[in-house]
């Protein structure tokens, strides 16, 4: 007889058995699981039903399997994350900082401060006058497995980060300079090759 098993937040078990095997008093689990859903004993069927049926539960363990996948996938992708008009990503480290994600190593300051401007507009929904302060500068994304990414924040005192009074480097890329929002989506139009 065919068994399937559910347990409680784990995945299903599928186990083909028949009736000589069973030897729990008439129950083919012994009455100890009262989720278990029994089919219909292979012998009792034609070899083309058997054959419908082991697919109709195989269909059902990898629909199971496809839905935890997909529900995963979408728990642990970055928050937040976006794609910037010229195709660096850009995503949520945590609830204060974000990162820019150089498209290569050779990413210039214009294009993470694009980046930032982009993300503090259409996803922090900051306005043009609000301050964006760079927290990190080029290290590893801490979002992907990229080698190049740059962080910033909107919030300078939550993320541990003292506002610099210098004026800005635009490729140094040091922890405390910043920038309007305004000032700097004028770097997006700046980018090589984009139109």
């Amino acid at each position: 007889m065919f068994v399937l098993r559910a347990f409680p937040g784990g995945s299903a078990l599928f186990r083909a058995r028949t009736h000589t095997k069973l030897r729990h008093g008439g129950s083919p689990i012994g009455n100890s699981n009262p989720h278990a859903l029994h089919v219909k004993p292979c012998h009792a069927l034609t070899a083309g039903r058997c054959r419908q049926l082991w697919r109709f539960l195989m269909l059902i363990k990898f629909s199971k399997t496809l839905i935890i996948g997909l529900i995963s996938a979408a728990a642990f992708s970055p928050a937040y994350a976006l794609t910037t008009s010229y195709g660096s990503k850009v995503n949520a480290v945590n609830d204060v900082v974000f990162e820019v994600v150089g498209q290569n190593s050779a990413a210039s300051g214009q294009e993470y401060w694009c980046g930032a401007s982009e993300f503090a507009r259409r996803a922090l929904k900051a306005g043009w006058r609000d301050q964006i302060f760079l927290v990190r500068g080029r290290g590893p994304s801490e979002t992907t497995n990229r080698k190049s990414a740059v962080q910033f924040t909107l919030n300078p005192q939550a993320a541990g980060v003292s506002p610099a009074e210098a004026s800005l480097s635009l490729n140094a890329m040091n922890p405390g300079e910043n920038l309007t929002v305004q000032r700097a989506h004028q770097y997006c139009s700046a980018i090589p090759g984009r139109f």
